[in-house]
């Protein structure tokens, strides 16, 4: 044995490999671990403060508290505002503004983290006896994937892999079995060897694992229950966190094994160093990326499917087949039953598998056929992972976008149409488009089944594509609702429709404020939705909040951004009027707030590299802030009732005589003239 061990971690470099993978474990871990509630974590010692109050089960008390804070800082929010409108407009002195400012923004310190809480508040209230308040980052981060370790897997074939092949190799094996403790005794001291290495490792990585989360976020509560986790959220097994950590660890240990013990396996088996790692990789990578999310993944793969243990562990998952309209299921939960029975079969091909290796092993002479077979073998497994390399997929890119301002979300133009709707009929308001050149009107939304969706009066344009919103209409009842949103994306070239996101509507939960995450999007309503724009990963929905949806997961982050119907986006940032009335912005690919420096205003609308905003502090008059130069002038020394824009003029109301003009932004005079006001 002490041979073996030395000739495996000394002669054959093993102790170098065992090195490196420590090191890349821990820096891998720290560098790309991110928590998968973020917003938790950035408002963590006010969400902190909340969870002290709330943790464990959700009682009547816990309710009741929470609907009374919600209502708290809603009022809170209103009078803050009330408090600067008087302010601004000369009703109150300062003295009295910052004494009131101070006692509302003390009542409004912690809203961020209360929030995050009234969030779970709404998943957990679904199911109270499963799912319990607990900082879920630590044990996400533990048990919320899928995920197969790499490293463990590679570690384990350059390990394992040349325990056996290197005596082929070099024509050893032969001289082996005639030694006195070669043959079969030489062979147990490997897999012995192999296995309690293997086993190891794999421990150590877990604890390694549990440590890093344990530290970082924490691991408290192990106790609760399994569905806590939204991750687990439809699953029907009773267990509780800890229970899920050690069950899933001695289950992805077993893969672990058996996955070594295939390759001493094949090793002896095949007799060839590269073609037995080519088929031991082929064995988990080809299952791994060409059964998707399926539950068969983790059934029928045997190796493959304890190493990902975590599946085992999930839901009934369902999608929505966007043909049909109808859910059909994407992954089954795997009874407790079928999991046992796996293990079993596992186990008994494993040891079937030593048990041959062991024969083969045995002081007998074996002369090996070199045939083209094993050469045709490692041929195609070669050209089935350099196909999976290959492929892919594409998706359309757009460089450039067109300035998206909510005041005008009922319209879009590009070179060859104008999209708008026709409200000459209120009864019937409609999605149409113009042929700039011929002048023709024509419906947008051509569907022959017009009275069971509705399309909501909201427009988005970008280059040669625009986008409207669809409802799915349920008239099963004694009421029609809402039951299904889309967004369809039209060619403008050809006209044709593409559904690039679609989900149910969930009509019975309640939100506070607008802002909620929710991580099982299950749980998320959008019948609300009057505005929205989107980028090549995501589209952002303005209602009661906005929120973001990545166009490939699904997922549903809220930001937190006012819905005062100020709002614009130019391609990444998105401009708001945030609190005091600055004008502020999110960047969409840093995930960072701003404020533009010293602007206030209480309405804005975005032009290319410009800002055209009314200023309280002057008076609402009428201000245009170049974004390049970080300069601004004002256009107009009138107060303004209020104003918006087309690709001419600016259109105004003034608000001494309540009359209506224009003017032209692009010469510096100010020249008006009275018009009918539109908007």
């Amino acid at each position: 044995m002490n041979y073996e061990m030395k000739k495996m971690y000394i002669h054959q470099k093993g102790i170098l490999f065992v090195g490196l993978f420590i090191v890349l474990s821990m820096i891998l871990l720290f560098v790309r671990d991110k928590p998968v509630n973020l917003s938790f974590e950035e408002s963590r010692s006010q969400y902190d403060v909340y969870l002290e109050k709330v943790e464990g089960r959700l009682t009547e008390q816990t309710e009741q508290f929470l609907l009374d804070e919600s209502h708290k800082i809603n009022q809170a929010k209103i009078n803050l505002d009330k408090v600067y409108d008087s302010y601004y407009d000369g009703n109150i002195t300062e003295d009295d503004f910052l004494q009131e400012r101070n006692h509302l923004e003390e009542v409004l310190y912690n809203q961020d983290g209360f929030e995050r809480i009234f969030e779970q508040y709404l998943y957990v209230r679904e199911n109270p006896e499963q799912r319990y308040f607990l900082y879920t980052n630590g044990w996400d981060g533990l048990l919320s994937n899928d995920n197969l370790d790499f490293l463990i897997v590679l570690l384990i074939l350059v390990l394992v892999t040349p325990v056996f092949c290197h005596e082929y190799q070099c024509a050893m094996n032969s001289l082996g079995l005639t030694m006195e403790k070669g043959g079969r005794h030489q062979a147990i001291c490997k897999i012995l060897l192999v296995l309690v290495s293997v086993a190891v490792l794999v421990l150590f990585s877990f604890g390694f694992r549990y440590l890093f989360f344990s530290l970082k976020y924490g691991l408290k509560n192990g106790a609760y229950p399994l569905q806590s986790l939204s991750y687990y959220s439809t699953t029907t097994k009773n267990v509780s966190l800890m229970e899920t950590f050690i069950y899933t660890s001695m289950i992805k240990l077993l893969g672990y094994i058996s996955f070594s013990a295939l390759i001493l396996f094949l090793s002896v088996w095949i007799k060839r160093y590269t073609l037995t790692l080519f088929a031991s990789t082929a064995v988990i990578l080809l299952p791994f990326f060409g059964m998707g999310t399926s539950s068969a993944k983790y059934i029928f793969t045997g190796p493959l499917g304890l190493m990902l243990a975590n599946g085992f562990f999930r839901g009934n998952l369902y999608e929505i087949d966007q043909l049909t309209d109808r859910e059909y299921l994407v992954f089954q939960e795997i009874p407790v039953r079928t999991i046992f029975i796996l293990i079993f079969i596992v186990l008994c091909v494993m040891l079937l598998m030593l048990f041959i290796l062991l024969c083969l092993r045995s002081n007998v002479w074996h002369k090996a056929k070199k045939t083209n077979a094993n050469k045709r073998i490692a041929i195609s497994i070669m050209l089935c992972i350099v196909l999976f390399g290959m492929t892919g997929c594409s998706h359309k890119v757009q460089l450039g976008y067109d300035i998206y301002n909510y005041h005008s979300n009922r319209t879009f133009q590009n070179s060859k149409y104008r999209f708008y709707v026709d409200s000459s009929n209120l009864d019937n308001e409609r999605l149409v488009f113009e042929d700039i050149e011929r002048g023709v009107v024509e419906d947008l939304v051509r569907t022959p089944l017009k009275s069971s969706v509705q399309i909501e009066r909201t427009v988005y344009g970008n280059g040669d594509y625009v986008y409207y919103i669809k409802y799915n209409l349920n008239k099963s009842g004694p009421n029609i609702y809402p039951d299904r949103i889309s967004v369809i994306e039209v060619d403008t070239g050809t006209f044709k429709e593409k559904i690039i996101y679609e989900k149910p509507i969930d009509r019975t939960k309640q939100y506070f404020m607008g802002s909620v995450t929710l991580n099982n999007e299950d749980y998320f309503s959008l019948d609300n939705t009057n505005g929205f724009f989107l980028d090549q990963n995501s589209i952002y929905f303005i209602g009661d909040g906005v929120q973001q949806v990545n166009r490939r997961s699904g997922q549903i982050q809220t930001i937190n951004i006012p819905t005062n119907g100020n709002i614009a986006y130019d391609g990444q940032r998105i401009f708001f009027i945030g609190d005091r009335y600055q004008l502020s912005y999110y960047d969409t690919h840093t995930k960072e707030f701003s404020t533009v420096p010293e602007i206030i205003a209480t309405k804005f609308f975005l032009d290319d590299n410009k800002v055209f905003f009314l200023n309280p502090l002057d008076g609402e008059k009428l201000y245009v802030l170049n974004l390049v130069d970080n300069t601004r002038r004002k256009i107009l020394d009138k107060t303004v009732l209020d104003f918006y824009c087309d690709s001419e003029y600016i259109y105004y109301q003034d608000m001494d005589n309540l009359q209506e003009y224009r003017i032209d932004y692009n010469v510096p005079a100010c020249q008006d003239m009275k018009i009918n006001f539109l908007r």
